[in-house]
């Protein structure tokens, strides 16, 4: 086994810091690496499974965060930020070298990437750039029933979402319907 890391005179070990860390929020984890030195930071990082990271990374400061960032494979990134908000993924990608962020954009479905995209067009901390375009859209033709059974395959919804946009095949906005009125609607109602 390697040590790892000597802390208040505990020795710990490669398994005990997973099972640390395991145990750990992606905020308190964050904050762990902000306070550890740079070559146990990058040693705790590799430990992460590479669903963690993306929250992990959305919660670190901007400097660190691209250091870490600056040591993983394109692959392990755009897997990273699979799972993230639309508006955390541009915070991490809007600091990559225009190719590399181009790379993991390339590895994102075409609605993320556009999503992505979007946010990534606004200067940072702009409401453009802050904004959160992770919604819920249905096409016109959609009955409440579809609409509702579609809501319920999602694991869940975004926060704060009141109402569901009516988009058309290239997902241009024509109107909306509030989660109210798709709960009162009769199922067959298009």
């Amino acid at each position: 086994m390697n040590i790892l890391w000597i802390k208040d005179g505990i020795v710990g070990h490669e398994k005990q810091v997973q099972n640390l860390l395991n145990e750990l929020s992606s905020s308190e984890i964050a904050h762990a690496l902000e306070s550890s030195p740079p070559k146990q930071r990058k040693l705790f990082f590799s430990l992460l499974e590479t669903n963690e990271e993306g929250d992990v990374l959305a919660d670190l400061g901007e400097e660190i965060q691209q250091e870490l960032v600056s040591n993983i494979s394109n692959e392990e990134l755009a897997e990273a930020v699979k799972e993230l908000e639309p508006d955390e993924t541009v915070d991490i990608l809007q600091n990559l070298p225009e190719d590399r962020m181009n790379t993991i954009l390339s590895k994102m479905s075409l609605r993320d990437r556009k999503r992505i995209e979007i946010g990534l067009n606004y200067p940072e901390n702009t409401a453009g750039g802050l904004l959160n375009t992770d919604v819920i859209s249905v096409r016109p033709s959609h009955s409440i029933e579809v609409v509702i059974n579609y809501l319920r395959d999602q694991k869940e919804l975004p926060d704060n979402t009141d109402k569901i946009f009516v988009v058309n095949r290239e997902d241009e906005y024509i109107g909306e319907l509030a989660i109210g009125k798709i709960i009162t609607s009769k199922p067959g109602l298009n």
